[in-house]
């Protein structure tokens, strides 16, 4: 019974943890921050935080850096402590350092050649029959150290990997391990990836026009099914649930100062007005100053908020539910 006792509290505890994961997950909220400045040089810095910055990740990004390229940085912390940084360029070791590597790594070939010519020592004897000692090891060596055995060490060196035995050679090769590729080549690798989709969707975006004349053929087809009674339900259905999802992710403070002008001066009057009228959409201080007489770009602008994934997953399950969207992704699925 006892043992039946501290399984139960043994299960009961690993629920209640993955039950507070679960929570934590869905209701504590992944806060934002987006920081955009273009002054003399151009740098894009981000940061998201969740559970009290428990896990953080922060980007940075500048054109051009202090080497005239473009210069990134990627940091993901735990505890505050990091954990990958896959764009840190590797610190240059000192020179004492490499000079202390080359000669750990000639005692280790000196190493490697005096067993090497034990082992044909001990190959030798015992295939003449004789015994194997110590003295046949001191001789080996003053005859390496002496020049007047230089070079018949030399020809021993050369004909060893001929009498080496197949085995050992086999041996030798079983211990070659493949080269790891390290963890910031994989993230590098995975953002080329990422790049290769982008480019696959611009080669996409060129056959925009083929696919508009084939919607042109068929204008009498996709007005009938605009105009059904199931699809007017769930069209309006869905812009209801993204307006509610706008009203709970929009940002919750926009702050900046943006100085632009165009060569024509109707083109700013036009682009003033257009930030104007979109003023409700971004709260906070927006200072917008238009330059009609020069050609310029120059600002900042920061951007907060904070997102909660229950909020996602619950639209999510309503639209499941609704049956006038299930049957309308069904004929569209149909056609």
């Amino acid at each position: 019974m006892l043992i039946l006792k501290i399984l139960g509290i043994l299960i009961l505890s690993i629920l209640a943890l993955i039950l507070l994961i679960l929570c934590a997950l869905l209701f504590a909220p992944v806060t934002y921050r987006l920081r955009l400045e273009k002054r003399e040089k151009a740098e894009v810095a981000a940061r998201v935080g969740w559970l009290l910055h428990f896990v953080s990740v922060r980007y940075r990004l500048q054109y051009p850096g202090e080497d005239g390229g473009l210069f990134q940085d990627l940091q993901v912390k735990i505890l505050g402590f990091t954990v990958l940084r896959p764009f840190a360029q590797e610190e240059e070791k000192p020179p004492d350092k490499q000079k202390r590597k080359k000669k750990n790594k000639s005692k280790r070939e000196k190493k490697e050649t005096h067993k090497a010519s034990e082992a044909e020592i001990r190959r030798e004897e015992s295939a003449d029959g004789q015994p194997y000692d110590g003295s046949d090891r001191a001789k080996h060596q003053e005859c390496e150290q002496t020049a007047s055995c230089s070079e018949g060490t030399q020809n021993q060196k050369a004909e060893e990997p001929h009498d080496l035995p197949q085995h050992s050679l086999d041996e030798t090769k079983h211990k070659e391990k493949k080269p790891r590729v390290p963890l910031s080549e994989r993230i590098r690798g995975i953002f080329r990836k990422i790049a290769g989709v982008f480019h696959g969707l611009v080669d996409r975006m060129k056959h925009i026009g083929e696919t508009l004349q084939n919607l042109l053929h068929k204008k009498d087809e996709l007005l009938t099914f605009w105009r059904m009674d199931e699809f007017v339900r769930a069209r309006a259905f869905l812009i209801k649930e993204l307006k509610h999802l706008w009203k709970r992710y929009r940002p919750r403070r926009v702050e900046g100062a943006l100085h632009f002008g165009f060569d024509d001066p109707s083109t700013t009057g036009l682009c003033m007005g257009a930030l104007s009228v979109l003023s409700p959409w971004y709260p906070g201080k927006m200072n917008l100053t238009p330059d009609f007489d020069r050609k310029i770009l120059e600002g900042n602008l920061e951007i907060r908020g904070h997102i909660q994934l229950y909020v996602l997953l619950f639209a999510a399950l309503r639209i499941w539910r609704n049956r006038d969207v299930r049957y309308m992704y069904g004929r569209w699925k149909e056609r």
